[in-house]
């Protein structure tokens, strides 16, 4: 179910404050299934009476129905899309409204997810990112970092260009062994998928300078953060 794949439950969202221990998820579940609950969740978005109540609905429910793209019941795909179909025309046309971003990071960083429901999950936390002030950004840099570990390029690309412009005064924290672990670049299979886009995005900028001109492009902020984890992590990880 999207709870064993996930470990988050709709429970208290789609049942009442008064629930007795016998209505827990296990008995819900066994009794309505994942489509049904579904739809219960589809009822109580639609029906918020706020957008206060929505967001605060959206905190407890936005990764549960991401997590339900991996069941295998008949309807519950097609049903999850339709739920986070709706909540992001919500959530597009309230740019202010506040998203569970560090639920949305927990699930972008869990191995044992699956990539559909990360592909999803990315999504909707780069939307949720933004809407951040620029300290909460600069506190979740390092675990977006860490997140894109074992991600497609263009996702880790993605998620780097989120946090790019934080990495800098980041680079200056502890040694560079700290700041090799901080961002998980402490192992060496990362540090150098990490060192790749950065080259990449080095080669982007330098080939936005004017034929003729003389004058380079500067470093990505991410350069630092990469030196230091070369220095950092040792022999194994300076290697081109």
């Amino acid at each position: 179910s999207m709870i064993h794949l996930c470990h988050h439950s709709l429970l208290p969202c789609v049942t009442s404050p008064e629930v007795s221990e016998r209505s827990s998820w296990h008995y819900l579940h066994a009794k309505m299934g994942d489509l049904a609950l579904l739809e219960q969740v589809s009822l109580r978005l639609s029906l918020s009476e706020s957008d206060e109540k929505f967001q605060a609905h959206l905190q407890n429910l936005l990764v549960p129905v991401l997590c339900s793209l991996s069941s295998g019941q008949p309807g519950v795909k097609q049903k999850t899309l339709e739920i986070l179909g709706f909540i992001s025309s919500m959530v597009l046309k309230r740019p202010k409204m506040e998203m569970p971003t560090s639920q949305l990071l927990d699930l972008l960083q869990d191995a044992s997810v699956s990539n559909e429901v990360k592909v999803a999950t990315r999504v909707f936390f780069q939307t949720a990112f933004t809407r951040l002030d620029t300290a909460q950004q600069i506190d979740l840099a390092p675990a977006v970092v860490k997140a894109m570990r074992g991600r497609p390029m263009a996702e880790q690309t993605a998620l780097l260009l989120l946090v790019l412009q934080h990495l800098k005064p980041l680079a200056t924290r502890g040694d560079p062994a700290t700041r090799a672990a901080l961002f998980g670049l402490d192992e060496p299979g990362f540090m150098n998928q990490f060192l790749d886009i950065v080259r990449s995005l080095m080669l982007l900028a330098n080939a936005d300078v004017q034929p003729g001109t003389q004058t380079a492009a500067p470093a990505p902020p991410a350069a630092p953060i990469a030196a230091a984890a070369r220095v950092g992590a040792g022999p194994a990880a300076a290697a081109p």
